[in-house]
């Protein structure tokens, strides 16, 4: 994941899925390891192995939250709509935003 400005733009690869990829959504956590509300969306490449790259604009708050490591990507599939896998966002060690 890289930050312009308020412009996060998140790109990866998974594989392994038991059911084809739907969407890509980012979320922001209260904590590490709990679930919160949803930052943004955009598609993924589909099938149970892909690659997706989206951007979604970020708020004040939420690129505060980015650079704690409280945002996370999440692979919605078709199987599981409420989400297939998951992988916090961190931020680089000393980075000033």
């Amino acid at each position: 994941a890289t930050l312009a400005g308020t412009t996060l733009t998140v790109e990866g690869t998974y594989r392994g899925l038991r059911s084809a990829a739907t969407s890509v959504r980012v979320y922001e956590s209260p904590k590490p390891g709990l679930r919160g509300p949803l930052v943004g969306e955009f598609a993924s490449g589909g099938g149970t192995t892909g690659t997706f790259k989206g951007t979604v604009t970020l708020t004040g708050e939420q690129i505060a939250a980015f650079t704690k490591g409280l945002l996370y990507v999440q692979v919605q599939s078709e199987q599981a709509p409420e989400g297939n896998l998951w992988g916090w966002l961190l931020a680089p060690k000393g980075r000033r935003w």
